[in-house]
């Protein structure tokens, strides 16, 4: 919860080691290393599993800057 974080505002997930981050709904500013991810040209629009609005995963490194929301 906070400003401008949505309840469900994106899915982390660590898969082998692996781990990436995606919005759910380009209004679900998230940011990694300062760079705006929820952008409609990372739209995953109608893929099975995802909400409809889901945006393209993005990888996350190690010391990685996740924010979520606008205030930062």
């Amino acid at each position: 919860s906070g400003v401008d974080i949505r309840p469900h505002h994106c899915c982390i997930t660590n898969v082998g080691g692996h781990v990436t981050i995606y919005p759910f709904a380009e209004d679900c500013d998230t940011y990694v290393d300062g760079h705006l991810i929820s952008t409609p040209e990372r739209s995953l629009a109608k893929r099975p599993g995802l909400p409809e609005t889901a945006i393209q995963p993005t990888k996350l490194s190690h010391r990685g800057r996740l924010i979520l929301g606008r205030h930062h």
